[in-house]
């Protein structure tokens, strides 16, 4: 039989046996499937969530090699894999105005050569051990990071120990690095969050190092090799140094290939550094604003905030609970108000920045220019909400949940447990902040959030900074802070007034000698 007669056989078939089937067969075949299970969600309400889960971080092994260098190291077995993270104390915040920079060039050049590898073979090599090696800087603190695989760790070792021990700083890389950091301020320059960014700390933190957050060209023309030379030397230091190690490896053996690897970095004597001091006593005394303007602009960058406490200070777990309902996730306050109810924005979060020397509340957003003024009088009344009554149980609930829960989704790698021991150590947070953290979150309640809040959020004394179209916000802005409204240039220095379309409010500017 020819194939078309024989798929039009089976059809007819088919057919056939259909007819025959009973009519009440044939309409229950008919029901809609959903008619049949059993039951259905109630699709109204959200799902209950049950308890938070524990978190027992692995066990840490604290060593010290022979010439100093201190070692953290945490056994994890679930891949083949060994990540490192050599972290030195001291960081941006050290070059200060003048110098702002030369710490991040410093990190990006440690892997661009040695007295024995060139940038090139360098790469090889971490392609050779199946891993990478980087560094970055931070306000506080510089950090070597590689990884590889365990069974080739011990040629990791050594190309880390090199380019901590050893970067030459080739003239033509601090040629090529110097270009790069020019051409990268010009593009973040024309992003309205970097410009926010710059205004923003620059005022909250006045003449403290923490100020200073991008270069500018003419800082960027003083990097040469031998003040990176000087920096480095400064810095990478056995004794000013910890080494973290997560992965497949045993101690014993991990031990002898460290001293190995480490042997020819020698200790020296190592001048006192002193502690960077607190960037001021208190919040503002009243409500500030500072405009950065970009005429045209048919959006504003804004960002609120005050000075509060470091992650270290014992009531940081109070006002991160606080922080979480406010607006720390897309469930917060601020994002079902300002997002969904009245359509300002698609998105707002506050968070808490921490640093070794002092903390920041801060709220970002980006809005219609038009809604300018509304939006900030939105966030100032959320804060003053906040600090007014307790929050509700199901936003203390879902707020510990959220954080419980994003605190331990950090440790599901090798990388997420090294960065998070590295920058404990770094910052001087305590040993035991992360077999504690999940019980420290449990145990806050509505008044402890309460009570933080009133006591480091303040809405009549914040930093308001805005970045948009000066001429068309002004209004609004100078209705906010009616004596205090400056203005700002791209890198966070006063500039000339903002004149509004007529009739202009009259302006006061404080100077940045002025709390």
């Amino acid at each position: 039989m020819k194939p078309a007669a024989l798929l039009l056989a089976l059809l007819f078939c088919v057919h056939a046996a259909e007819a025959k089937r009973p009519a009440s067969r044939k309409a229950a075949d008919r029901k809609p499937a959903a008619a049949v299970l059993p039951g259905k969600p109630d699709m109204s309400k959200p799902p209950v969530l049950g308890p938070a889960p524990s978190y027992r971080p692995p066990k840490r092994e604290r060593f010290t090699l022979s010439n100093g260098l201190a070692v953290l190291f945490a056994r994890d077995a679930r891949s083949p894999l060994v990540s490192a993270r050599l972290v030195v104390r001291g960081g941006a915040a050290l070059a200060g105005r003048r110098d702002a920079g030369i710490v991040d060039a410093m990190a990006e050049l440690l892997s661009a050569g040695t007295s024995v590898h060139s940038a090139r073979e360098i790469s090889f090599e971490a392609d050779a051990f199946g891993g990478a090696l980087s560094a970055s800087a931070h306000k506080d603190y510089v950090e070597l990071s590689a990884y590889a695989l365990s069974d080739r760790a011990a040629r990791m070792f050594a190309l880390l120990a090199e380019a901590a021990r050893d970067p030459s700083f080739p003239p033509e890389e601090v040629e090529l690095r110097r270009k790069n950091m020019l051409s990268e301020l010009k593009v973040e320059r024309s992003q309205p969050a970097f410009l926010a960014s710059v205004a923003f700390f620059k005022q909250l933190y006045g003449r403290h190092p923490y100020a200073v957050v991008a270069p500018t060209e003419d800082s960027i023309a003083r990097i040469d090799r031998e003040k990176l030379q000087a920096f480095h030397r400064s810095l990478f230091t056995p004794g000013n140094a910890l080494l973290v190690v997560v992965g497949d490896v045993e101690r014993a053996p991990l031990e002898a290939e460290l001293e190995r690897a480490f042997a020819s970095w020698a200790p020296v004597v190592e001048a006192a550094r002193p502690p960077l001091p607190a960037p001021q006593e208190g919040p503002l005394r009243a409500r500030r604003v500072a405009l950065v303007d970009r005429p045209g602009s048919a959006q504003s960058m804004l960002m609120l905030g005050n000075l509060a406490v470091p992650d270290s200070h014992p009531d940081h777990y109070k006002l991160l609970v606080a922080n979480q309902v406010l607006g720390g996730s897309f469930a917060s306050r601020l994002m079902s108000d300002l997002r969904e109810k009245r359509g300002y924005t698609y998105g707002i979060y506050s968070s808490l920045h921490s640093a070794r020397s002092a903390g920041a509340f801060v709220v970002r957003t980006q809005v219609r220019g038009e809604v300018t003024g509304d939006a900030l009088k939105a966030v100032l009344e959320h804060v003053e909400r906040l600090r007014r009554e307790p929050v509700t149980a199901q936003e203390l609930e879902q707020a510990k949940n959220t954080l419980i829960g994003g605190f331990v989704r950090g440790f599901e790698t090798q990388a997420g447990l090294a960065d998070a021991l590295a920058q404990d150590w770094a910052l001087d947070l305590p040993e035991d902040r992360l077999d504690a953290y999940v019980q420290r979150i449990e145990a806050v309640t509505a008044e402890d959030a309460l009570a933080a809040a009133k006591a480091y959020l303040h809405p009549d004394r914040l930093l308001l900074t805005v970045v948009g179209d000066g001429q068309g916000i002004l209004p609004a802005l100078s209705a906010l802070s009616p004596s205090t409204v400056l203005r700002l240039d791209e890198n966070g220095e006063e500039s000339s007034p903002v004149r509004a379309a007529p009739p202009a409010p009259p302006l006061g500017v404080i100077g940045p000698k002025d709390p």
